[in-house]
């Protein structure tokens, strides 16, 4: 994996699923982490959950095709 700036989160998609890191996210006392996002940061994160959310959809129907010995 590629470094990434410091507070960034990294969103993209795997075997056909979305994917979300958080580089340096520490839990609190309970073990619980917590993103906090202004308006346009969460605005941004939507569209990019969108965006690999349609790839990864592509790729899972793509390795149900290949499963099924259908056209590729």
């Amino acid at each position: 994996m590629t470094e990434t700036a410091k507070g960034f989160l990294e969103v993209g998609h795997l075997n056909g699923e979305v994917v979300v890191n958080h580089p340096d996210l520490l839990p609190d006392e309970n073990g619980v982490g917590h993103i906090v996002f202004s308006p346009e940061q969460a605005i941004n994160l939507a569209r990019l959950l969108a965006i690999h959310a349609g790839a990864a959809q592509v790729h899972r129907e793509l390795a149900e095709l290949n499963a099924k010995g259908g056209p590729l």
